[in-house]
């Protein structure tokens, strides 16, 4: 099987000490980044070599084979990011690095890495970064909208999410994008929830799809804030056969979490739009 090396020399005075969370714990910073470092390697697999001093630090990294990477996608994501960050000089300019692979038509492949890498739970300080910067240099990607506003509403920022999700809208209605702004709205603005959901059961319909339980146990909640107590356990009981046991306010606070299932759908290019 093949196998890559990447050797790199990272300038340490170019790191951003709030991303790599090193003002939060004092303490040596080269040694900091290089525990942070060697940690993403093990995760992600291969064998590593890592120097450190107090101004750079040597990397050699020996890839994992390909064939292994390629079996498991959330291994196969962190091995492409990590790679990506080593390239560039780890995190001196992710700007730079991120505007470089989406004008090279990775924009979608760069979501669906750091949705992966979100969801394995590590680093989503930098995860939020970086999505954040892909929206600015793809502002017409919807792509980049949906993947942020999912990171950030997994990690606990409805309102960023929702601002992420209405991007989303404008430029391409996604079902997805539809549904989990509505779920940011059920506890705040009900009338305003059940109308994106509503539309997004209209445009799984356009298509010839029922909607899923996760999409009808968000309409009934929204319903059941909004005071339609009936129609919610109308909407309930197509869902799963009972009511919740969340509240509404519970439910939009993170109750629901975002599921793993979305996430292919709301990276397609299928147009949800009517003829």
């Amino acid at each position: 099987m093949n196998t890559m090396t990447i050797t790199s020399t990272i300038s340490l005075p170019l790191i951003d000490d709030q991303i790599i969370g090193f003002s939060e714990v004092g303490g040596d910073k080269a040694m900091f980044l290089g525990e942070m470092l060697a940690c993403e390697i093990e995760q992600a697999g291969g064998t590593a070599t890592i120097v450190v001093d107090q101004d750079t630090m040597e990397v050699t990294w020996n890839l994992p084979p390909q064939a292994d990477a390629a079996a498991d996608a959330v291994v196969a994501g962190r091995v492409t990011y990590l790679a990506h960050l080593l390239q560039a000089g780890i995190l001196a300019d992710p700007s730079a690095r991120i505007a470089k692979t989406a004008y090279a038509g990775g924009i979608q492949e760069m979501a669906a890495i750091l949705l992966a890498i979100n969801a394995f739970g590590k680093n989503r300080t930098m995860v939020e970064r970086d999505a954040m910067i892909l929206c600015l240099v793809a502002p017409l990607s919807g792509h980049a909208w949906m993947a942020c506003g999912l990171i950030l509403l997994e990690n606990g920022n409805r309102s960023g999410a929702m601002d992420a999700f209405r991007r989303t809208i404008e430029i391409d209605e996604n079902p997805v994008a539809l549904k989990y702004l509505g779920i940011c709205l059920t506890w705040s603005d009900p009338p305003m929830a059940i109308r994106a959901l509503e539309r997004a059961m209209t445009l799984v319909a356009d298509v010839g799809l029922a909607p899923d339980r996760h999409l009808r146990a968000a309409y009934g909640m929204a319903l059941q804030s909004a005071g339609s107590k009936k129609e919610a356990n109308v909407q309930f009981m197509l869902a799963c056969g009972k009511k919740p046991t969340m509240t509404p306010r519970q439910w939009t606070e993170g109750g629901y979490r975002v599921l793993a299932d979305d996430v292919p759908g709301a990276l397609t290019d299928a147009k949800w739009r009517r003829a």
